[in-house]
């Protein structure tokens, strides 16, 4: 009763009943079972006709739903039978969709990754992402991360006038002080205002 071949020919033979009448549900499992057999073996032919057979009863819904639709006199009918005829327009667009994926299923590409920028963009291909894994990296990723800029505005050579080593600052744009030589530019006190 869990085999796919018994469900499917219960629904199948429930389903038909009103255009066919009575099936003989034994010659339906064998047709089912026989269909799942080809498909198991690679054969997939009955696939790809049902698939053509759906996608062309909705198209036949989608036009019927439209004609519909553009003879109704009420905007609530028109959408309904609008809507109607966009969902049967959608699922034959997935059908045709499916049928092609089933026919020329996509072919996946392992490729390495190509460097190509455009504009200022910098693309850091580390050794942990080709495999290699170095002092340098774990460094990097130890939460001791530093700005390459910050890197450069500092120095440490020997000739630094700091006693104890420490990098000496390269950036001459330090914060300079206010002076007030402009004294008509100054602020305007609350009284003279004016």
């Amino acid at each position: 009763m869990s085999s796919a071949a018994f469900s499917s020919t219960v629904v199948s033979e429930t389903f038909s009943k009103s255009m066919f009448g009575e099936l003989d549900a034994q010659q339906l499992l064998d047709d089912i079972q026989a269909s799942i057999e080809l498909v198991q073996n690679g054969n997939m032919k009955d696939l790809e006709a049902m698939l053509v057979g759906q996608a062309k009863a909705l198209q036949t819904m989608f036009v019927s739903m439209a004609n519909r639709a553009n003879n109704q006199q009420y905007l609530k009918q028109f959408t309904t039978y609008m809507n109607l005829a966009l969902k049967a327009q959608t699922q034959s667009r997935a059908t045709i969709q499916a049928l092609v994926e089933l026919k020329y299923p996509r072919q996946v590409i392992v490729t390495q990754q190509a460097n190509i920028a455009n504009g200022h963009q910098q693309v850091n291909n580390s050794a942990a992402a080709s495999g290699q894994f170095s002092e340098q990296y774990a460094y990097m990723h130890a939460g001791k991360n530093q700005s390459e800029t910050n890197k450069v505005l500092e120095s440490n050579h020997d000739n630094t006038k700091d006693t104890k080593n420490q990098p000496q600052r390269l950036d001459s744009r330090t914060t300079k002080t206010a002076i007030s030589s402009h004294t008509p530019l100054e602020t305007v006190a609350a009284v003279n205002r004016g």
